[in-house]
């Protein structure tokens, strides 16, 4: 049986994601896709891009916040969505490394796989 992970939402939190790699780690997972949003709240986003790109079977879009903290970073349009939370985007922006930085530029929107004859579609709309 193939089996898949579905991880999102990390926001920074390098304890949060290190606990659901060791899980997925214990089942046997084949693949891991992770739907976004790996910065843009928590104090370790260096920690989890490094865990994240490092990783040999992930595959990754990005996510609202990882697009916003990018806005800042390329000087482009700020969502108005996420206005309350642009100071703390700031400071990551302001911490992440050059290589994480354009790591996550590289990163599509959306992705389309099959998965055993299921055909699935992950997308920032």
């Amino acid at each position: 049986m193939y089996r898949i992970a579905v991880i999102t939402d990390i926001h920074g939190n390098i304890y949060a994601l290190r606990s659901a790699l060791e899980d997925i780690r214990r089942k046997k997972v084949d693949a891991i896709y992770c739907l976004g949003d790996m910065i843009g709240m928590g104090p370790f986003s260096n920690q989890v891009c490094e865990t994240l790109f490092s990783h040999e079977n992930v595959q990754l879009v990005t996510g609202n916040h990882d697009e916003a903290v990018m806005a800042l970073i390329k000087g482009s349009v700020y969502p108005k969505s996420r206005e309350k939370v642009k100071a703390h985007h700031q400071w990551i922006a302001d911490r992440l490394t050059s290589e994480y930085k354009k790591a996550i530029s590289r990163l599509s929107r959306f992705l389309t796989t099959n998965v055993a004859g299921w055909i699935f579609y992950f997308a920032l709309t």
